[in-house]
């Protein structure tokens, strides 16, 4: 097995690499040695320490950050490739971490099962308060029916886990800064299943831009009620669940004036998204119709939850 020396550089507080799939991955491949004296220089967006000798430079990241091929040799981040059009970039986003391709393809007669086990109508986890698109739409949607909110952002209700002998290792800032197959991610699911829908707005907006929290409602068998990419149909069957983007196209193709005023926009693309919500809360017939389309174009999981095409990225990088 190769050996390979690494660093990793300006990552979040309280990165550990042994939690970090990227490191985990690399090590089912090499023999694998962190040091500052490394061949290859692996950094993130939370700061800007760049190495002080020559080596590899790896740009990776799951924020709404650019990639940077100005600085690194190797770029990972939201960015579509066609759109960047750089054979060193690679579109990678942080809904990959959670390994769920083929678990989201639904089989025959999945709708039905999954209708059966809600009981409940929407959850809001969230860590970061500070979003005022997703705080508008809470406050919006709330009036129609309670929203468990058991994450600090609208917090509500006791945490995930409170109780439990895993309290006091799960915290939702946890969740949203490594989201890796985990103790923690299992119990964000199953916190989650019995609820008909999940607000999954991200914390801000850009092309691309697909975190994990679309994904862990999937898994759940929620549906989502999305903003954060407009071309998240590039990704997902968007008939499958309530895409903001969807609504506000169909309005402006009524009305292209609402345009030029975002903020009654955003006013009318909410109500006919909460319209819809309360349709299908009040129709079993209506809510299983749209559990029933697949969450991927033609049942088939697409090609950023491939694996193979990461793993094939790194024998690029590291030989």
């Amino acid at each position: 097995m190769k050996k390979i020396k690494i660093q990793f550089a300006n990552f979040w507080d309280g990165f550990k690499p042994e939690h970090y799939f990227f490191y985990q991955q690399l090590q089912r491949l090499y023999e694998v040695e962190i040091t500052t004296q490394a061949d290859y220089f692996i950094s993130s967006c939370f700061g800007t320490q760049m190495p002080s000798h020559p080596c590899t430079k790896i740009f990776i990241t799951a924020e709404n950050v650019p990639p940077r091929p100005e600085d690194f040799d190797w770029n990972f981040s939201f960015s579509y490739d066609e759109d960047i059009n750089d054979p060193r970039h690679m579109r990678l986003p942080n809904y990959f971490n959670t390994r769920t391709g083929e678990t989201l393809v639904k089989p025959d007669g999945w709708a039905e099962e999954t209708r059966k086990q809600k009981t409940k109508f929407c959850n809001f986890i969230y860590y970061n308060s500070r979003a005022p698109k997703r705080n508008a739409f809470f406050n919006q949607l709330s009036r129609y029916a309670h929203i468990d909110a058991p994450g600090r952002s609208k917090n509500n209700m006791p945490p995930i886990g409170a109780g439990s002998a895993h309290e006091s290792r799960f915290t939702n800032e946890m969740l949203e800064r490594q989201a890796h197959i985990s103790l923690r991610y299992r119990n964000k699911v199953d916190f989650m299943r019995p609820y008909k829908f999940a607000i999954t707005f991200e914390n801000s907006h850009a092309p691309g831009y697909t975190t994990e929290k679309i994904v862990h409602a999937m898994e759940a068998g929620c549906i989502p009620v999305y903003w954060g990419n407009p071309l998240v149909m590039r990704d997902f069957n968007t008939q499958s669940f309530v895409n903001y983007y969807d609504y506000e196209k169909a309005l402006l193709e009524e009305s292209p004036w609402l345009r030029i005023i975002p903020p009654i926009l955003q006013q009318k693309t909410f109500q006919r998204m909460i319209k819809h919500i309360m349709e299908m809360d009040r129709n079993d017939d209506a809510y299983t119709a749209i559990l029933r389309q697949p969450w991927f174009h033609q049942n088939i999981p697409n090609i950023y939850l491939n694996e193979e095409r990461f793993t094939q990225r790194l024998k690029d990088i590291f030989g």
